[in-house]
């Protein structure tokens, strides 16, 4: 399939999509090659929308696939999290007194600043 701006107005693409489209692929449109979709991507093109392009058998298909890389992501992502949760509360326990030092240090001049303003108000 090669998408063109016709096949994306035809679509209901959006206008600024279609106008975008048309300065990144101005000859002919573009083929759905791997080095596309980066230079699509690069310019801000929203390319996932144009699952919208496939026929209903693929689209199934693609859709059920993709639900099965999100959900491999979402597992792999929320190992993450969980990992820099961990962490976080260890550097909090670590830094939380240094800020408190800080501001410690701080307020004072902070509040005799403000109180000077005050009384020259």
């Amino acid at each position: 399939m090669k998408i063109t701006a016709k096949l994306l107005l035809s679509a209901r693409a959006c206008p600024e999509q279609v106008k975008l489209f048309r300065q990144t692929f101005p000859l002919a449109g573009a083929e759905p090659t791997q080095d596309n979709l980066a230079l699509a991507r690069s310019v801000g093109l929203d390319f996932n929308w144009c699952t919208r392009l496939l026929p209903p058998a693929l689209d199934a298909e693609f859709r059920s696939r993709q639900d099965a890389l999100d959900a491999e992501f979402r597992s792999r992502q929320d190992a993450l999290d969980a990992e820099f949760q961990s962490r976080r509360g260890a550097l909090y326990a670590e830094f939380r007194p240094r800020w408190g030092a800080l501001d410690a240090e701080f307020r004072p001049r902070r509040d005799a600043l403000l109180l000077h303003y005050l009384q020259l108000a």
